[in-house]
């Protein structure tokens, strides 16, 4: 592959994001479960280091449910959960800097993002509530700190919910 289009000449260009796919820094998780209680919730927390900014680029509830509540969380305490994150770049053997954990318990912490998520929702619901498309969505986490994002069922019975999550790594240097 060169610098210009085979067909039209002009130069390519890869997006930050697509770059760091090829680059091998590129991650995912999910959460979800079929039938979620009442008054539980999914998350997925990142603990960013202080070595990488993190880039989280797009996340997706979704909630068959009456509604749930979906939260963005800087500053909060994680415990427990599995720790998950898988390399989109099937090729690379590049090592998440970051610690993913799914399932995990969360407290604290201030919500820098939230909406309510409506009964058999997904990508475009999470349009509605934004006014964005959903990979224009965009947040650069401060380094040393931790993150969740957090699906609650509020519908008042056990629901379907899941919870994907995609980011990537850049280098502080």
């Amino acid at each position: 592959m060169g610098l210009l289009e085979r067909v039209t000449g002009a130069q390519q260009m890869l997006s930050t994001d697509h770059a760091a796919l090829h680059a091998g820094a590129a991650y995912s998780a999910e959460a979800r479960d079929a039938a979620l209680a009442n008054a539980a919730y999914l998350s997925i927390a990142i603990k960013a280091p202080l070595s990488v900014y993190v880039h989280l680029k797009h996340y997706e509830p979704w909630f068959n449910g009456d509604y749930g509540i979906f939260s963005v969380i800087e500053g909060c305490t994680i415990a427990g959960g599995s720790t998950a994150g898988r390399n989109r770049n099937r090729a690379s053997l590049e090592e998440m800097q970051s610690t993913v954990f799914v399932g995990a318990t969360i407290t604290g912490g201030t919500e820098i993002e939230g909406a309510f998520v409506s009964g058999g929702s997904g990508i475009l619901a999470l349009q509605s509530f934004t006014g964005q498309r959903p990979l224009d969505i965009e947040w650069v986490l401060r380094p040393g700190t931790q993150y969740a994002l957090k699906l609650l069922n509020n519908s008042g019975g056990n629901a379907g919910a899941s919870l994907w999550a995609f980011f990537y790594e850049e280098g502080r240097g």
